[in-house]
């Protein structure tokens, strides 16, 4: 799609017309029509950007999902929703659907998720369901990837906590090296300096 069109977009999803959003942005009435003839300077495109909350490449429409077009085709013709259906419950134009499933266009993570909550689905569901995902699901997930991705999530919780311990724990051994600590006396150490810092702090 062309800047204008994400841009149109953007604004359809946001409940703003353009001339609204050129108004909000201090910008000449008609100038956004302008940018598919005329570029835009990047600090107008950042200022587009941050006033919809998204990133420049969604304006630009620099998508980085390539070859899902045919796997969307085949989920919204499964479920019988016609391409001007989707389009009304997306707000994206049919012929720019058409050209997503001709994969001529590749797809931003947004419109992607918009896409497949369509079908009901989430994004890795839907990749799995058409063996698009590239990681391995243990056995004992039973092909649930959304419960995979949760417990991957707590997995990487779980070791960003152990490495600030045992940072923690590290720094003080570095501090208190010549007395031969061990470990739970460190974690002790630690807990008794938070005591402290807590009593100083209600003083």
């Amino acid at each position: 799609m062309s800047i204008v069109e994400n841009i149109q977009l953007l604004c359809r999803k946001n409940g703003i017309s353009v001339p609204m959003l050129e108004k909000e942005l201090g910008l000449s009435r008609g100038s956004v029509y302008r940018w598919d003839k005329n570029s835009p300077s990047v600090d107008k495109l950042q200022r587009v950007a941050n006033y919809f909350r998204v990133r420049l490449d969604d304006i630009v429409g620099r998508g980085d999902i390539f070859n899902t077009g045919w796997a969307i085709k085949e989920e919204r013709e499964r479920q019988g929703i016609t391409l001007e259906e989707m389009s009304e419950a997306i707000k994206i134009a049919p012929d720019i659907l058409k050209k997503y499933e001709l994969d001529e266009f590749p797809l931003t993570t947004e419109t992607l998720e918009d896409i497949v909550s369509l079908f009901q689905m989430s994004v890795p569901e839907f990749l799995v369901e058409y063996e698009l995902w590239n990681e391995e699901i243990p056995e004992h997930f039973k092909g649930d990837v959304d419960k995979y991705l949760e417990f991957k999530k707590a997995e990487l919780n779980d070791m960003a906590a152990e490495t600030k311990q045992s940072y923690k724990v590290e720094t003080i051994a570095a501090h208190h090296d010549s007395d031969n600590w061990t470990e739970e006396e460190l974690e002790e150490i630690e807990r008794f300096k938070e005591f402290l810092k807590s009593k100083r702090n209600h003083d």
